[in-house]
């Protein structure tokens, strides 16, 4: 029977049903938190800082280095600093592991294989054609190491799922778990969907039943669409082996599901429906891999008819080709009542990059997406990898510390009947002494870090009672602030993790302009994470902007943020106390010498400033 579907938009890990049943079937503490860790970094309305291409793995880092090396063997690209980058990054994320899993020899010796082969590419003076042997042997080292890296992670997920572990190590094997999802391309929606119904069917899950649900095998859907701008593509079965079509006027052609789906969809002028079969792990991941053979397909015809546009709507019809069961997804593109710009004025600097930004975020096709992405911000003038990176880290760090206290709320939204009554009470208590609005948006920053350090009562009675996830970010972010090296420790390892990505766009990049690739491992997620750096970025300049008299160039906001996270850096390594750090302005352009007189950067409130800069990331993020 088919139904029809809207595009759901709800915080990922935090629905209510999943939430209630994971509770109900006494879900460990560790399997709950595990679920909603992986939920959470999938689902791109996730912090860009969560999301799973930036938070990074073994799973993904390991074949994008291994694809890096196979292309600069055959035709010496990327380049010898991007396959560096991505060999260090990798190393980086593999040694990640090692601390938190132990010294298994797979990954230590990986860790030699790869920073080895950095060292080796660093080295101008070899010859390029060694370099590409040199490489040819990296990438085969790669290539044999990757089954085992699989089975550990199998082997850690079997651990966690027995035995209490600790929320790092469930963090790495989240990270794992995320990545291996994302490029399966496994909608979090409907993970969320399988979740709740199997728990709901066997009173549980096991280990084996979670992960044929987290990755299960392909299976076969049949997929339609409607392309508007012509009622007939013509010669489609010798382009496509799966492919039919009909015009939209006469669905009866394809059948009687069809017909009324095609019934159901706004069409105007000519048009036509064609249907494809594709292999997909659930329906919503069906649906966008055949609007990608689709547009693809259509690349064919739009090469024929240089006057016309032909655009795929937005209503798909899916069909699982074994059961028979089918879909009417909808897509509803998010809308606010009123639209804000990014900053009130034109910094000219900025306007090339705003359009690249509109231009990667309408492009449908990942990897050109995610290539336009990394050229939106060589629009601006941002190039050096590595200051963007520490730019975006300090921003991540005041992100994420404010992100604690909506997850909160996010999670007393799924407590049942008396429990979600008295942690309204001990919520409004938080708010009350934070400044929260209407909105529960934290207006007060510099309050809300004062609740963490250390945790106060109201507080941690509230963690007592909401789910994990919600719990667990506020602890890990009251250790950090009360521990200034972990906290160090922490803007560096989010650094590196940035910058890793930053390598992959701008590699990916360099193959599609030098040689016209447009698929390629992972791609799906990292065109996700290619808009969400830019809106990152832009999220940064744009509170500069609105805050400063001072029309610098993007570039040297950027450079000006690196050295002040390196500053911030150094300045807590230094510490032995509390961080004692304004979170709330790690971004300003405003700047004050720090207590005890170290040349940090730190901010000062002026004018309306700090509510703008409290308010930001809802604004970009709708």
């Amino acid at each position: 029977m088919a139904g029809r579907y809207g595009c759901r938009v709800a915080f990922s890990g935090f629905d209510r049903q999943l939430i209630g049943e994971l509770r109900r079937t006494g879900a460990t503490w560790q399997q709950t938190y595990l679920v909603q860790r992986i939920l959470r970094a999938i689902s791109k309305t996730s912090l860009f800082s969560q999301y799973v291409s930036s938070a990074g793995g073994m799973s993904a880092d390991l074949p994008r280095v291994l694809s890096a090396l196979t292309s600069f063997a055959d035709g010496g690209q990327p380049s010898r600093a991007l396959v560096r980058g991505l060999c260090d990054g990798a190393a980086a994320t593999v040694q990640r592991v090692i601390t938190q899993w132990g010294h298994h020899q797979v990954l230590m010796d990986l860790v030699v294989a790869l920073r080895d082969t950095a060292l080796s590419i660093a080295d101008q003076q070899r010859p390029l054609d060694q370099q590409k042997v040199l490489t040819r042997a990296a990438a085969a080292t790669v290539a044999a190491r990757l089954p085992e890296v699989r089975s550990l992670v199998d082997a850690a997920l079997a651990g966690a799922w027995k035995r209490a572990v600790s929320a790092a190590y469930v963090d790495t094997l989240a990270d794992e778990l995320a990545c291996l999802a994302a490029t399966a391309d496994r909608d979090p929606v409907e993970l969320t969907d399988d979740l709740t119904r199997a728990l709901r069917v066997h009173d549980g899950l096991d280990i084996d039943m979670f992960r044929r649900l987290l990755l299960p095998g392909l299976s076969a859907y049949r997929v339609a669409v409607v392309v508007h701008g012509t009622t007939e593509l013509s010669a489609l079965e010798a382009l496509h082996p799966t492919a039919v079509s009909a015009p939209v006027r006469q669905p009866e052609r394809l059948g009687p599901r069809l017909a009324r789906f095609a019934r159901r969809v706004a069409v105007r002028g000519p048009a036509c429906l064609v249907a494809c079969e594709v292999q997909a792990v659930d329906t919503r991941s069906a649906a966008r891999a055949a609007r990608r053979e689709l547009s693809e397909l259509l690349d064919q015809y739009m090469a024929g008819h240089r006057l016309i546009e032909l655009t795929l709507g937005d209503d798909a019809f899916v069909s699982r080709v074994d059961s028979g069961t089918a879909r009417h997804l909808q897509t509803h593109p998010p809308t606010v009542q009123r639209a804000v710009p990014l900053v009130s004025q034109w910094p000219p600097a900025l306007r090339n990059g705003l359009r690249m930004a509109h231009v990667a975020r309408t492009t449908e096709a990942p990897l050109p997406a995610a290539a336009l992405a990394w050229a939106a911000l060589e629009a601006s003038g941002l190039t050096k990898r590595e200051d963007i990176a520490a730019a975006l880290s300090l921003q991540a760090m005041r992100q994420q510390v404010v992100e604690a206290h909506r997850q909160l709320r996010r999670g007393v939204a799924t407590l049942p009947g008396e429990a979600r009554e008295h942690a309204d009470d001990l919520l409004r208590r938080i708010d009350q002494h934070t400044g929260s609005d209407e909105f529960g948006r934290v207006r007060d920053v510099t309050k809300w870090v004062e609740l963490l350090l250390p945790v106060q009562t109201s507080l941690a009675e509230l963690l007592e009672q909401v789910p994990p996830l919600a719990a667990q970010q506020v602890l890990d972010w009251s250790a950090r602030l009360a521990d200034p090296a972990e906290c160090a420790r922490w803007l560096e390892d989010r650094r590196q993790r940035v910058e890793t990505l930053l390598h992959a766009l701008n590699t990916t990049r360099n193959m599609a302009l030098h040689t016209g690739q447009f698929r390629a491992f992972g791609d799906l997620a990292l065109g996700v994470s290619g808009s969400l750096v830019v809106d990152f970025t832009l999220e940064i300049l744009g509170n500069w902007y609105r805050n400063s008299t001072d029309a610098l160039p993007p570039a040297r906001v950027i450079s000006q943020l690196a050295v002040r996270q390196r500053d911030v850096v150094a300045a807590l390594r230094a510490r032995t106390g509390p961080v004692d750090l304004d979170i709330g302005w790690l971004t300003s352009p405003v700047r004050r010498e720090p207590p005890g007189g170290r040349a940090g950067h730190q901010v000062e409130p002026r004018g309306t400033a700090k509510r703008d800069l409290a308010t930001a990331t809802d604004l970009r993020r709708g």
